[in-house]
């Protein structure tokens, strides 16, 4: 259950890393499995996507807006996602 009011923001909230492919494109059956072993363990509060790990600058649009989607489809009906 996703908290009310400032405690919302209050907890852990694991960055994920987009896996890519050889050729370059994103696994998204991987950044499922991913983003699931990440967010969905008791404690977690929410899950941080396209954050840090530096695939956020090589990814199109379109690929930012799939791995929100991705990770709202995970652990969005548990967790915040903040993108």
């Amino acid at each position: 259950m996703i908290p009310d009011g400032p405690a919302r923001w209050h907890g852990i909230y694991p960055s994920t890393v987009l896996p890519m492919r050889p050729d370059f494109a994103p696994d998204w059956d991987a950044y499922a499995m991913h983003t699931a072993a990440c967010g969905l363990h008791p404690g977690i509060a929410g899950v941080l996507c396209n954050g840090h790990a530096g695939e956020n600058f090589v990814i199109s649009a379109e690929e930012k807006r799939r791995a929100v989607a991705e990770t709202v489809r995970v652990a969005g009906a548990s967790r915040i996602v903040v993108a």
